[in-house]
């Protein structure tokens, strides 16, 4: 599977279940594919909003965190943000979080 199949298993079903849903995607430019960013790279791929904030980072094995997403990931945790690291095998507990079951 696919990163981007997964994401959009995930916000198929966040929108099923009635989150917001914010995922910036990349676009193409001259110099290839880009997310335009200002300020610190490596935030989170998903945000979620229902009855609480979710922030959510997709990864496909064997890909992990980068630097900076681990940076992000800390960063938010700190800040006392609930943050998810899902890979496909996560998906009992990625629908157990968007159902408010934990």
């Amino acid at each position: 599977m696919s990163e981007r199949d997964f994401t959009r298993q995930v916000i198929d079903l966040a929108r099923l279940l009635g989150w917001h849903v914010m995922h910036q995607r990349p676009a193409r430019n001259a110099r290839g594919w880009v997310t335009a960013v200002s300020g610190h790279v490596g935030f989170v791929d998903l945000v979620l909003c229902r009855h609480r904030v979710v922030f959510a980072e997709l990864k496909i094995p064997p890909n992990g965190l980068t630097e900076a997403q681990a940076g992000w990931v800390e960063a938010l945790r700190a800040a006392g943000a609930t943050v998810e690291v899902w890979t496909p095998t996560d998906w009992p507990r990625i629908e157990a979080v968007l159902k408010g079951e934990v």
